[in-house]
């Protein structure tokens, strides 16, 4: 590999290591060196979406669209940018791009999904939930989303059943044990939703909160 490409990979390992400020510093000198190129202006906005810069991320994403209009992944990332900040019909334009570009693509089936889901489309959102998984089976998150979106149809087990398949993979994700506390309180299974619910306590803004009332018998 060139230095370029050494650097890069470098930086890429940082990023998926969750080392994100490591990642911008590499990202940000490699640009200096090669300020159109839209593989490292997309992992830049990438991390951008990590931290919550959604303004920054969409702006990367549109800079690596210039640099190559067909360059998916940079399509994908500015509908997730477009769809955190509210903008809901520009994300779901940006999110058809992707998916006509590369329809075997997990990754936007799922964001699909999540904008279908905010957009009051539960089943729509199901269906392309259920897309993602299929093309992706260890794909937890949008196996989480697929949960959700059954139980806004009503399909209260069949979220149970998808949640599960999110928890498989990612036994301690809190999010999921939330969400499928919330399913089991609906089916009337206290005692397991409540166990499932002390996993509330792992998300960062509850962590050290501590619990202030008894569990109920």
């Amino acid at each position: 590999m060139t230095p370029y490409r050494d650097i890069l990979a470098h930086a890429l390992s940082q990023h998926r290591a969750g080392r994100l400020d490591e990642a911008d510093i590499f990202y940000r000198a490699l640009l200096t060196e090669r300020p159109d190129d839209p593989e490292c202006l997309n992992l830049l906005g990438a991390v951008a979406l990590a931290k919550g810069d959604f303004e920054r991320a969409m702006k990367l994403a549109v800079r690596a669209l210039v640099c190559q209009p067909g360059f998916s992944p940079a399509r994908s990332n500015l509908a997730v940018a477009l769809h955190k900040l509210g903008r809901l019909d520009e994300a779901m334009a940006q999110v058809r791009a992707a998916l006509s570009l590369t329809p075997g693509e997990a990754d936007c089936y799922y964001n699909f999904g999540n904008i279908l889901r905010q957009k009051a489309c539960p089943g729509e959102a199901a269906i392309a939930q259920g897309r993602a998984v299929h093309l992706r089976p260890d794909h937890a998150k949008a196996w989480h989303a697929l949960g959700l979106a059954r139980m806004d149809l009503g399909r209260v087990e069949d979220g149970v059943s998808a949640i599960q398949g999110a928890m498989a993979l990612c036994p301690q994700d809190p999010y999921a044990h939330l969400a499928l506390s919330e399913a089991l309180f609906h089916l009337g299974r206290s005692a397991e939703g409540w166990e499932r619910y002390e996993h509330r306590h792992r998300l960062p803004h509850v962590a050290g909160l501590g619990r202030t009332w008894p569990q109920p018998v």
